[in-house]
């Protein structure tokens, strides 16, 4: 679930999991989630806001991630 690219459109940009997501390759799956998130727990902030962006027709899908071998040395610094 942290690795859903449509995080983007619910969390701050700031947010340590953004943070991480922009340092990854984020592979979107053909799975995905509703507004209950299941996961998450119920009535939290960052559920209501998945809940309301579901509402507009965002489909958040569960992905996976990488870091190329060769992009290791550059791991947690910020794209410039």
């Amino acid at each position: 679930m942290i690795f859903a690219p449509q995080l983007a459109k619910v969390m701050p940009p700031e947010s340590n999991i953004l943070r991480v997501n922009r340092a990854m390759h984020i592979l979107p799956t053909t799975g995905y989630y509703g507004a209950d998130c299941r996961f998450l727990r119920q009535g939290s902030p960052l559920q209501q806001r998945i809940a309301t962006e579901f509402e507009k027709g965002t489909e958040f899908h569960y992905s996976v991630m990488y870091i190329p071998v060769d992009e290791l040395d550059t791991f947690g610094k910020e794209a410039e």
